[in-house]
């Protein structure tokens, strides 16, 4: 296998979480997009993974890209994840506070 954020691993579920360890690894070395593409390759391993969705609309914001931030996080509630609902509340809010 080769290496490197584009290699793919074999598909399934479990490969869905080795990329989204290694977004977040990524992310939090502050390499947003290479964390992007790693949890683009998360969710095309699994469609519902809520916290991949929730992983790249973090690194969409950080890189300015917020409309797809917002869809990203769209996506991660829908799929039930809890910290996707708060911060699109909080996103909104603040969005609300800017405009007075």
């Amino acid at each position: 296998m080769k290496k490197g954020p584009m290699s793919t691993p074999a598909e399934g579920k479990s490969d869905a979480r080795q990329w989204y360890r290694r977004a977040r690894r990524l992310m939090q070395a502050g390499k947003y997009r290479e964390a992007l593409e790693a949890c683009s390759l998360a969710i095309d391993a699994d469609r519902e993974y809520a916290a991949a969705y929730f992983c790249r609309g973090a690194c969409q914001y950080m890189l300015g890209r917020y409309r797809s931030a917002a869809a990203d996080m769209d996506a991660a509630t829908l799929f039930g994840y809890r910290d996707a609902q708060l911060w699109s509340r909080y996103e909104t809010s603040r969005k609300e506070d800017d405009k007075t």
